[in-house]
């Protein structure tokens, strides 16, 4: 028997390896087109998010376009798409699904779902409250652009708005949002692709992209264009994210990250950065380059936040820790009274700092030069040796200002009726006469 030559052998092996690899490849791209989507209006965008394993098809190999979504169906979206992997240990009042319970479990330890709400109808009205808390899209005031607002439920009237605003939904031909019916798969498939462009799992480079998901610890994005959103989703866990040369016109909304970092590099351009993010490591977004050019940062109540800087010539126009809001039965959008406490750490330049939610512990680390801070509600706060703040208005009770760094100058106002210590040496202190 003649021997196949070992170059030759070699050669018929790869040629194998490829056709079968090939073979694998074209089974799963005809897997992925479910038999009852053919000519469906959303078509699609169920092709493309299933290619992205968001959102499941049936026990009968199909994708059931135009069945009703309910609520642990879109916690398991959400948990796909963003990678929540903190779970709730309390009651879920009155849910029953046993397959479906991690992901609920999941969706309302992200703050996104109310253990509540696991066990309603999940109407339009429901899914726009709970979609826009997991875009981190704030809820607005006022009417919404659909024709019947007025049968919207006033508690959910401010997220339909925002949605509305932000292009995610859509009416019918006639313009209306119908808030009490259900969401089919396909609707919740076609807002998904609305809102997002990419979900990103590896190091990637991209032209230009409308919003993108980071679900994925240790990943790059490098010489990048956003149009509106980048988010670093809770999958991200404490882990790390770089951003090299990335331009995002939108927000970054960091909800996931740890001690090691979200790193900003190269030439990148940040519009707003807003951080959310309450469980494990603070979140520390580091400025790693002296040629990046940082807007605003916005840290949200109840948030563990970092932000740094390695270069002196790098800076932040303005750091501010928001106050906790929630919207009532009335749909008014108020005050949270008792939220939970924010924790900022800041180590780089910022014009000024604004601590605009109560029990705020506010650290000013060495190599932290903010020109103005300004205290508005129940704060401790300690600017660490190699810290410098040039002045401080107090305009708050029960604040507490000390350490090793320099405090030029701090004005006490009227709206500090008492509790008010600063223990900074050198401090010119000057007290308002209603104070």
């Amino acid at each position: 028997m003649k021997r196949t030559s070992k170059p030759l052998a070699r050669l018929l092996t790869l040629a194998l390896t490829a056709a079968l690899l090939l073979c694998l490849l074209t089974t799963g791209a005809v897997a992925a087109r479910y038999p009852d989507i053919g000519g469906h209006w959303g078509e699609t965008a169920i092709e493309k998010w299933s290619d992205y394993d968001i959102l499941h098809g049936t026990d009968l190999g199909t994708f059931d376009p135009d069945g009703a979504l309910d609520t642990t169906q879109l916690a398991q979206l959400l948990v796909n798409t963003f990678g929540y992997d903190q779970s709730y240990t309390g009651a879920l009042p009155g849910y029953s699904s046993i397959w479906g319970e991690d992901a609920i479990r999941k969706a309302v330890a992200a703050g996104v779902m109310d253990a509540s709400e696991a066990a309603l109808t999940l109407t339009r009205e429901l899914a726009a409250k709970i979609i826009a808390k997991a875009f981190a899209i704030a809820p607005v005031t006022g009417t919404s652009k659909f024709v019947d607002d007025y049968s919207i439920t006033n508690e959910y009237k401010p997220y339909v708005a925002a949605l509305g605003r932000a292009g995610i939904f859509n009416g019918n031909e006639r313009s209306e949002f119908m808030p009490a019916d259900s969401f089919s798969r396909a609707q919740i498939m076609q807002a998904l692709d609305n809102a997002v462009t990419d979900v990103i799992k590896e190091n990637k480079t991209t032209d230009s992209a409308k919003s993108i998901i980071i679900n994925k610890t240790n990943v790059t994005l490098t010489e990048s264009v956003i149009e509106d959103d980048l988010i670093i989703a809770q999958g991200v866990g404490d882990g790390d994210v770089t951003l090299d040369s990335v331009t995002v016109k939108g927000r970054l909304v960091v909800l996931g990250g740890g001690s090691n970092t979200i790193r900003i590099k190269g030439n990148s351009n940040i519009a707003e950065i807003i951080v959310n993010k309450t469980f494990g490591q603070a979140a520390r977004v580091l400025i790693d380059s002296a040629d990046a050019t940082i807007g605003t940062a916005t840290i949200a109540a109840e948030s563990k936040a970092a932000i740094a800087a390695t270069s002196t010539a790098a800076a932040i126009g303005s750091i501010t820790v928001a106050p906790a809001t929630e919207v009532n039965a009335y749909g008014e959008i108020t005050t949270k009274t008792t939220p939970a406490a924010t924790t900022l750490t800041v180590t780089a330049k910022a014009a000024t700092v604004t601590i605009d939610a109560p029990n705020t512990a506010l650290t000013l680390s060495s190599g932290a030069a903010i020109d103005t801070l300004v205290i508005e509600e129940k704060t401790t706060a300690t600017i660490s040796s190699g810290a410098a703040v040039k002045a401080a208005t107090i305009a708050a009770s029960d604040v507490k200002i000390s350490g090793a760094g320099k405090l030029t100058t701090a004005l006490v106002t009227a709206d500090a009726k008492s509790g008010v210590e600063i223990r900074t040496s050198g401090t010119k202190v000057t007290v308002d006469k209603d104070a």
